[in-house]
């Protein structure tokens, strides 16, 4: 091979291998900042219903791939006719989510967050209001059950 072809490919070859090394995935801990800046604003973690539903086991309700599409354009899943995503939307006052613009690794970042925090929660001693003093929802005072959507 002639030497400009070398020249070439070695450059292509040390280009690749310095993005390669220099990739790093998002880490939980980023899932948390990226929360913290991006989610806070709208919802909790165990905490109640802010604008959008709480967010405590979040996971458990929904398979990733549909978070993902929820999270990046939840008003294109509402028109593609989705049910969980009419419902979500309807039970929050037919309010749409805005796009976030988050890669998948990102918003993959929040969701392990979420489960860290939703364990958190679900593992701290539950607390008995005083008489008189109720914290709970009209709901889970005549004893039915809140359903948090997304």
């Amino acid at each position: 091979m002639s030497q400009p072809i070398l020249r070439k490919l070695r450059f292509i070859l040390i280009s690749f291998l310095a993005f390669i090394l220099s990739y790093q995935p998002v880490s939980a801990q980023d899932g948390a900042g990226i929360f913290q800046s991006t989610c806070t604003s709208c919802h909790t973690i165990g905490k109640g219903k802010l604008v959008g539903p709480d967010l405590k086991d979040v996971t458990k309700r929904r398979k990733i791939e549909w978070i993902l599409k929820w999270v990046k354009n939840s008003d294109a899943l509402i028109k593609s006719g989705d049910a969980d995503a009419i419902a979500v939307f309807k039970d929050n006052n037919n309010t749409v989510m805005p796009a976030q613009n988050l890669k998948d690794d990102e918003i993959k970042a929040i969701m392990t967050y979420i489960e860290t925090e939703s364990a958190k929660v679900a593992a701290a001693p539950a607390t008995t209001p005083a008489a008189g003093n109720s914290t709970g929802s009209a709901t889970e005072e005549e004893g039915g059950i809140s359903t948090l959507w997304l």
